[in-house]
C-alpha cells in the first residue's frame, strides 16, 4: 500500500480547500492522472497522482482544508495489473483502397469515355 500525499503546489502554497475528488475506492488510477481539484489562495488546480495503481481509501472529504504533505487516499500498486483490462474499440470498417476505387470509376468511365472520344473522331471527320 502507498499513501498519495499532497505535492508541494508552489512557492508560499501550503494548503487548499478539497473542491472535488476526482476518484473513489476501486478506481484505477495512473500516474500524472488528475485525482483532485484544489483552491488555494492563488488558484483552483486539478492535483494529478504521481503513482499508478488501485485506489483503496480516501482520506479527505469535499470542502475540507488539507495541507502540503498530507495523505489523500491510499492505493495498491499491484493492484493495476490484477484489473480487468479495458474493452477493445470497436471494429471500424476500412475503406476500400484506392486503387480498388479508381479501378471501379474507370470502369463506369470507360463508356463516357469512349463515346466521347468517339464523337470527337465523328466531329473532326466532318468538313464545314
Amino acid at each position: 500500500m502507498i499513501d498519495f500525499k499532497l505535492p508541494e503546489l508552489g512557492e508560499n502554497v501550503t494548503a487548499g480547500d478539497v473542491l472535488r475528488i476526482l476518484v473513489k475506492p476501486g478506481d484505477v488510477v495512473a500516474a500524472d492522472q488528475p485525482v483532485l481539484e484544489l483552491e488555494t489562495d492563488k488558484a483552483t488546480i486539478e492535483v494529478p497522482s504521481s503513482v499508478g495503481g488501485v485506489v483503496k481509501e480516501l482520506k479527505v472529504k469535499t470542502g475540507e482544508k488539507v495541507k502540503v504533505g498530507q495523505v489523500i487516499f491510499t492505493l495498491d500498486e499491484g493492484g493495476a495489473a490484477a484489473a480487468p483490462p479495458a474493452p477493445a474499440p470497436a471494429a471500424v470498417p476500412t475503406p476500400a483502397p484506392a486503387a480498388a476505387v479508381r479501378a471501379a470509376d474507370t470502369d463506369r468511365a470507360a463508356p463516357l469515355a469512349l463515346r466521347q472520344a468517339q464523337g470527337e473522331r465523328k466531329f473532326r471527320s466532318r468538313s464545314w
